[in-house]
């Protein structure tokens, strides 16, 4: 493992603690406005699915704090890594994040995109569908495993 590997090791490590110490909160009040500015709007729709129609959503916030910004901060950014059963790719290009995710485990496939670090995420699908909270929040609990490190 290189120097730079335990660097993001490590970064990924303190992520994952301070996602798993909010993640009951962002549940519980996803709405919760810390902030000033434009009020936030729910990412899931009334049937639990996601809507495209959100604003800083504090689950799909908690969720975003796991990939840097291209302004700087830590986290999973233009790599690939594992954490759990889960194959985490995280791209950006020209202002847009991108990030692919495969559970190893179940073959489910997950893809999110955002602009910069804007407060809407346009998209999360699983399997070619818009997310669903029960299914999102599988997929936040599963990024909170330990990593998976393979040597060269």
């Amino acid at each position: 493992m290189t120097e730079n590997d335990k660097e993001i090791a490590d970064t990924i490590r303190t992520i994952q603690a301070d996602v798993k110490a909010r993640l009951d909160d962002a549940f519980k009040n996803p709405l919760k406005k810390e902030w000033q500015g434009s009020d936030p709007t729910a990412g899931f729709n009334d049937k639990e699915v996601f809507s495209d129609d959100n604003w800083n959503d504090g689950r799909i916030s908690l969720f975003r704090t796991f990939f840097a910004s291209a302004w700087g901060g830590g986290g999973i950014s233009n790599q690939l890594v594992f954490i759990g059963d889960l194959e985490i790719v995280h791209e950006w290009h020209e202002d847009q994040n991108y990030v692919f995710i495969h559970n190893c485990r179940t073959n489910d496939l997950y893809h999110m995109t955002w602009y910069k670090s804007r407060g809407r995420t346009e998209l999360i699908l699983c399997n070619g569908h818009k997310i669903t909270l029960g299914e999102f929040k599988a997929l936040l609990v599963e990024m909170l495993k330990p990593q998976r490190c393979f040597e060269e």
